[in-house]
């Protein structure tokens, strides 16, 4: 059995993070480990050790997130250092966190879980973009930073998890990551499946007036333009001109001002839900086409 220690920046809201970080101790649990959290940047005013359900928590204030030093102290109070425990890293920038438990937890293990790249946003998902800035450096100061981050947080740690076989390929032949060191393990939900009859579907339209005959789009993920929202967008205003019967229902939290980016000949079309909870986000796959 191993303890693992979950390291992650304080979230003041709901997000994919959270179900994953749910869906990921949910498993661990079942494995045999037993599960620990380390939160950066905590809404505390001083360093803090708690249990909550269970689970040993320890809070880093956001005013103390940069000393390296004294967090390393704190943390050794209550971490032993041994093969059996496991950190596991779930954002970045991440090079200074890793340097900081190297030095401090020298016989552990370090795992870092890749959930998204700053330069990915920076540079609009433009891997050429980002080949080309590896080899030349880049004139925006984010984008270096975050490459350069990268370059030394894979080759340091224990493992690299890759959500998505694109960041998998990416890092083995564009970070050359060494191959032993990755690991392909899909996001996805553990989950019990039903089948929603034909009769419910139809109530369920019925409460959101959508007819029995549209067709319903049904886009579910982060509403921003690096994930492609305004092309859809400007695809659906094209879709417009030669049919009419059709729905497109986006949930995930919406950005302020995002209305004004709904092409006028389709904002009667499309149904912004923001987030919902898992059994509404359920009905709406169940209808969707």
């Amino acid at each position: 059995m191993s303890e693992v220690y979950l390291i992650e920046v304080y979230e003041k809201q709901v997000s994919g993070f959270t179900t994953y970080k749910n869906e990921l101790c949910q498993c661990l649990f079942e494995a045999g480990h037993k599960i620990n959290k380390i939160v950066f940047g905590a809404s505390t005013d001083e360093l803090l050790f708690r249990y909550e359900d269970n689970v040993k928590v320890l809070l880093i204030p956001a005013v103390l997130s940069y000393h390296f030093e004294l967090i390393g102290y704190y943390l050794r109070l209550y971490i032993s250092d041994g093969p059996s425990t496991v950190f596991m890293l779930n954002f970045s920038p991440s090079y200074d966190t890793v340097k900081l438990l190297k030095e401090f937890f020298q016989k552990s293990k370090i795992v870092y879980v890749i959930h998204d790249f700053i330069w990915l946003t920076e540079l609009n998902g433009n891997i050429e973009s980002f080949k080309l800035a590896i080899n030349e450096g880049c004139e925006k100061q984010n984008v270096q930073r975050s490459i350069e981050d990268g370059m030394k947080t894979f080759h340091i740690v224990d493992k690299v998890v890759c959500l998505s076989s694109d960041t998998y390929k990416l890092l083995e032949e564009v970070y050359s990551v060494e191959k032993d060191k990755l690991a392909y393990i899909p996001n996805g939900l553990k989950d019990s499946f039903y089948i929603l009859s034909a009769a419910d579907k139809i109530k369920i339209r019925a409460k959101l007036h959508i007819t029995e005959d549209e067709i319903v789009f049904l886009y579910v993920g982060r509403v921003s333009k690096q994930k492609g929202i305004l092309d859809m967008l400007g695809a659906f205003e094209k879709l417009h001109e030669r049919f009419s019967n059709f729905r497109l229902i986006i949930v995930g939290s919406i950005p302020t001002g995002f209305h004004q980016y709904i092409p006028y000949s389709i904002r009667n079309k499309v149904l912004l839900f923001g987030a919902v909870e898992r059994e509404l986000l359920y009905e709406l796959y169940s209808i969707s086409n």
